[in-house]
């Protein structure tokens, strides 16, 4: 068996992930955090659901942040386009 095994040691890997997967399917986010519940060290580490929201929020800002970016660097991109991207974005993340 230690033979065949080490000759196929790829497609086991692939199928224990698999069933991993399938395991962890089976449980919804309530009753995971049930169990996390129980341990401290790991308990602490999970946000509060409106924490988790505003992580939620930075993240798709950053998104748009980005996708920003990435048109400002195109050479392509013309004087009268980066000023309306600034514009729309100061109206978007007004400080005042």
């Amino acid at each position: 068996t230690k033979s065949f095994l080490a000759e196929h040691e790829d497609l086991v890997g692939a199928i224990a992930c698999e069933s991993y997967a399938v395991e962890l399917h089976l449980h919804d986010a309530g009753t995971v955090r049930a169990y996390l519940r129980r341990v401290d060290a790991v308990y602490n580490l999970i946000p509060e659901p409106a924490a988790h929201r505003s992580i939620v929020a930075v993240v798709e800002s950053l998104k748009m942040f980005n996708s920003v970016c990435k048109k400002l660097q195109e050479d392509s991109i013309s004087m009268k386009a980066v000023r309306l991207l600034f514009d729309k974005m100061v109206e978007i993340f007004s400080v005042a």
